[in-house]
């Protein structure tokens, strides 16, 4: 608690108290909230990583394949 001397030309000592309080149950609702945001936004992007791995493998596979194909005309050619 404030003591008298504590308090000193108009100025005070307040102490807050806030253990299992609105404050803190709503901080940790708060908290929950942004932990599930959370885990929904790192859902989609695994999502959207296994969609760019699935779109990126097939082109991969086709440059490779026009490569030996283009080197093996190069290769009768000369």
């Amino acid at each position: 608690m404030a003591g008298k001397g504590d308090i000193r030309a108009g100025g005070a000592f307040v102490e807050l108290f806030t253990k299992n309080g609105p404050l803190v149950k709503g901080l940790a609702a708060g908290k929950a909230t942004l932990q599930s945001w959370g885990r929904s936004v790192a859902t989609v992007g695994a999502g959207i990583t296994a969609i760019g791995a699935g779109i990126i493998a097939p082109l991969a596979a086709a440059v490779n394949h026009f490569a030996a194909a283009g080197s093996e005309l190069a290769d009768l050619a000369g």
